[in-house]
């Protein structure tokens, strides 16, 4: 028998049935305490590669899964990665994978790097976990959006979301139904115009109706200069409980004007800690622009008392016993929660 291939209660349950008559009435015991406390903490977090499995260990976890779902209740986080080895050979496995998603009942972070082989995409609306918090779909076809949404609306308990569309991301997608509501998220990745299919001037507005008042991170990238002012307004009127804004400017750097239009906005941020504005693809041996990021840091913090880190172009600063010091851009990113410099809001140009 191979120890490392069985799980520690059904090695104790080999154990009892082979140990003599005498101690197995307490090896009983102990095997259900045992049972009671380890099983739910085995396979509480589980990641797949299809890309470095062969196709028996693929359907070997699923298998597994589905003759004891009592493994599958102890699933806490699932993520599937480098998907591209699943073909049309692989249906099977990908039939069982599906099936053992269904038993996940309990899971609370879902991740699908490039699910388009998997076939998951077209029962995502039929998948449900009332305990899911943390969420990470990859699309490759509009067709799924409206799966999407079946998924979200099932999921109200989602307070972390990201969402990747690789095929026409600068094109025009269908945008959720108004209905999917997400009353709990705190953090959003991914392109604004899937959850509402108003104008610009509306979009934020109506990000902040369907989020409600718990949404305390936001990142808008790739907006133009023109759409700074308008935004931060709108933000400011709409989601003033903002605690960290990352904004991310397509075709300008810090100037005087933008530096004035952020700041006149500032005072309706009640609860705002941190605020980073940088240009898109601004690299470390950019043009430098100290002066501007200077003046822009100084009339922010003085206008805003609740600031305690501020990002401007390659500068950064962060309060340390109600004093401000320079510090690494880095170092305001990640106190920030900023994890990189990629987009959680998208405005695209329509």
């Amino acid at each position: 028998m191979r120890i490392t291939r069985w799980l520690p209660n059904e090695v104790l349950t080999e154990i009892i049935h082979n140990a003599p008559r005498a101690d197995q009435a307490t090896l009983c015991r102990v095997s259900k305490l045992f049972h009671a406390l380890a099983l739910p903490n085995l396979n509480r977090r589980v990641v797949i590669r299809p890309g470095k499995l062969s196709l028996q260990a693929l359907e070997a976890f699923p298998l597994s899964m589905i003759r004891n779902p009592a493994r599958a209740d102890s699933v806490r986080s699932l993520t599937f990665l480098e998907n591209g080895s699943l073909n049309h050979d692989s249906l099977h496995a990908q039939a069982l994978l599906i099936e053992c998603l269904k038993l996940m009942r309990q899971l609370e972070h879902f991740c699908i790097r490039d699910f388009r082989p998997l076939g998951i995409g077209s029962c995502l609306a039929d998948l449900e976990f009332p305990n899911l918090w943390s969420c990470t779909l990859e699309c490759h076809a509009e067709s799924w959006e409206i799966n999407i949404a079946r998924f979200l609306t099932r999921h109200p308990t989602i307070t972390h979301f990201r969402l990747y569309i690789w095929i026409g991301i600068h094109g025009r997608h269908d945008p959720l139904p108004q209905g999917t509501l997400l009353p709990r998220l705190q953090y959003y990745h991914g392109p604004l115009h899937l959850l509402c299919g108003l104008s610009k001037h509306s979009l934020v507005a109506e990000l902040g109706a369907q989020t409600g008042p718990n949404l305390a991170s936001l990142s808008i990238n790739y907006i133009r200069v023109a759409q700074i002012s308008d935004a931060v307004i709108f933000l400011s009127k709409h989601m003033w409980q903002l605690q960290k804004l990352q904004l991310r400017c397509w075709d300008a750097r810090i100037t005087a004007g933008i530096a004035s239009d952020i700041n006149a906005c500032l005072p309706r941020f009640k609860r705002l800690t941190y605020l980073t504005f940088s240009t898109t693809g601004e690299s470390d041996d950019a043009v430098d622009n100290w002066d501007n990021e200077r003046r822009a840091f100084e009339m922010w913090t003085n206008t805003s008392s609740s600031l305690r880190g501020c990002g401007i172009g390659q500068a950064a600063w962060r309060k340390v016993d109600q004093k401000w010091e320079d510090c690494s851009k880095k170092v305001v990113y990640s106190e920030a929660g900023f994890a990189s410099f990629d987009s959680l809001l998208t405005i695209d140009d329509d």
